[in-house]
């Protein structure tokens, strides 16, 4: 699994992620939000897609600070 996010740094809004349909994913931490937005995914038989990268895509493009260096 690769990180481009900082893991060791909280995003102020905490980590959220919004998907294509609207629903809002909540954790604690950046491994349980992909691990949500899979299993959401799974469960409601959706395409699997790559919730690593679109998770951290979005988290990016709010906070770029998070970004790993």
């Amino acid at each position: 699994m690769k990180f481009r996010v900082n893991i060791n740094l909280r995003p102020s809004g905490g980590y959220v992620f919004n998907d294509e349909e609207g629903m809002r994913h909540e954790a604690d931490d950046l491994i349980t939000l992909i691990a949500n937005v899979a299993l959401y995914r799974e469960r409601t038989g959706r395409e699997a897609g790559d919730p690593l990268n679109e998770v951290q895509n979005q988290l990016l493009a709010r906070y770029p600070k998070l970004e790993q260096r």
